[in-house]
């Protein structure tokens, strides 16, 4: 797909996110930790803090981990959006 107008893609500084060949992408970058601006980081820090401290024998136990801890997330809607949520979201 060709673009037409030049776009603004805002992205934090992931390696992947700077690899944007199109001429009519411009790249607006976050700061490297601002939960405000990402709010997924606020869900992800409630992962991290699930899982630290945990040693794992195999990718299996990995996912299984993760299936369990975001089953919990899936029946708790209200629990993501006090997470992720933020009033400039909510009122854009």
């Amino acid at each position: 797909m060709e673009l037409t107008n030049e776009v603004l893609m805002i992205a934090e500084g992931a390696a992947a996110h700077r690899l944007a060949t199109e001429d009519k992408i411009k790249l607006g970058g976050l700061p490297a930790y601002w939960p405000e601006l990402n709010p997924v980081e606020r869900f992800f820090q409630q992962l991290r803090r699930r899982m630290e401290f945990r040693v794992f024998d195999a990718i299996e136990e990995v996912e299984e981990c993760l299936s369990e801890i975001l089953k919990e997330f899936y029946a708790d809607a209200e629990r993501v959006k006090s997470l992720t949520l933020y009033p400039y979201i909510k009122y854009a």
